[in-house]
């Protein structure tokens, strides 16, 4: 049994020559084991781990023989869709030995590709995990419902396998204190009171008042209208609900309500009727997004900043946080200096400088330009000229 220090190592057997599946876990960390199985058609071991002051995080390492892909699919979806209502993070690994560059032409694919949307599980591996001379096919990826917090990930290249190796580097999951978004409830507001209200202002004195300070004039004005806005329209703290509803306005009502037959399908036990249903919801769901974000550039298509916004949603990119710089290393010294004023001309001075530096270490050059040129042609007929033009209408 392989051992790592600081790791310990669970593993699933294969009944057959080959397969089987294995984890190391940091020993830092608390494990239990959900599940394992093992059967002439597949491999699974599901592990959930958990983690100081972090959330626990669902760990299933899966292997699928070249057989009986029915049997496969029948298992991973009713696995998947138990642990995915128990709401916790969730992380797929393996070798699943279904193409996914083939969902538009596979069945078996295609029904994979569902199940894992269906669940919100991504994948983080786009290329071809396994290339020979005469094909290329990405059967080996990591699944993530929590998109937003994979760093970086891809396939290592390397020789040791005909399978290139998968890598997926997550940020901290780190429980973040709750936001307690606000936003103005008009759900009682009438606009004709509203009107009424603002009418009763006598909104002349506070021009009246012989203040020439514009800024003291505007403060006037926003502090007497804002007040009438928080009467009829009062700030209130958004649900989790609407906060969700909000992150996926092409999810409309009427999907919403499939989702809840879903999910009471899937409940009664009538798979079959609960996997169109899924289906159905999938490729729904795909459409709509689509048209989202299709009329959303569409609308922006002037707003470059708008449009990046998009762009980065659909890409799951966070904004970068700036680094505040409290002092600088002296230029030509070893000491370092924390004066506002000064750090800015540091900058200034390396930037500015990049060039004559980079010149003055090139070696000076045993040639002229000259020698590298054609001897055979005359250097007088080696220029060519331009001729004045003229505008035409």
């Amino acid at each position: 049994m392989p051992t790592i220090p600081g790791y310990n190592f669970e593993f699933v057997p294969t009944p057959l020559a080959s397969g089987g599946v294995a984890l190391f876990i940091d020993d830092r960390h608390g494990y239990r084991i959900l599940e394992k199985a093992s059967n002439e058609a597949f491999q699974a071991l599901w592990v959930e781990i958990s983690f100081d002051k972090k959330k626990n995080i669902i760990c299933g390492v899966v292997y699928r023989q070249h057989n009986s892909p029915e049997r496969f699919q029948k298992y991973f979806e009713e696995t998947i869709e138990k642990f995915a209502t128990l709401g916790k993070q969730i992380c797929v690994l393996g070798d699943f030995n279904i193409d996914l560059l083939k969902a538009q032409s596979s069945n078996y694919s295609h029904d994979f590709l569902l199940t894992l949307q269906s669940c919100y599980l991504i994948p983080t591996v786009d290329k071809p995990t396994r290339v020979r001379s005469t094909s290329a096919t990405l059967i080996d990826n990591i699944f993530v419902n929590i998109p937003e917090q994979v760093l970086v990930s891809g396939n290592i290249i390397s020789d040791i396998s005909d399978h290139f190796s998968q890598f997926c580097i997550l940020s901290s999951i780190v429980d973040q204190p709750k936001e307690n978004r606000k936003v103005r409830d008009f759900s009682k507001f009438s606009s004709r009171s509203f009107v009424a209200d603002l009418t009763q202002v006598v909104w002349d004195e506070i021009i009246a008042r012989g203040t020439d300070d514009i800024n003291k004039i505007f403060s006037s004005f926003y502090n007497k209208l804002n007040k009438i806005v928080n009467k009829h329209a009062p700030f209130k703290t958004m649900s989790k609900r609407r906060k969700k509803k909000l992150s996926k306005p092409w999810i409309t009502k009427g999907i919403r309500t499939s989702i809840r037959i879903k999910n009471r399908l899937y409940m009664s036990g009538d798979h079959a009727q609960y996997k169109n249903y899924r289906n159905t919801i999938s490729k729904l769901t795909r459409i709509n997004k689509k048209q989202y974000y299709s009329q959303f550039f569409s609308n922006n298509l002037k707003n470059m900043q708008k449009t990046w916004e998009g762009i980065n949603t659909l890409l799951n990119r966070k904004k970068k946080t700036s680094v505040k710089i409290n002092c600088l290393k002296q230029p030509n010294s070893n000491t370092t200096t924390n004066m506002k004023s000064r750090i800015p001309n540091i900058m200034n001075e390396h930037f500015t400088g990049i060039g004559p530096t980079l010149a003055n270490n090139l070696p000076t050059p045993k040639k002229l330009f000259t020698e590298f040129l054609d001897k055979n042609k005359s250097p007088a007929t080696s220029f060519f000229f331009l001729s004045d033009i003229s505008k035409r209408s």
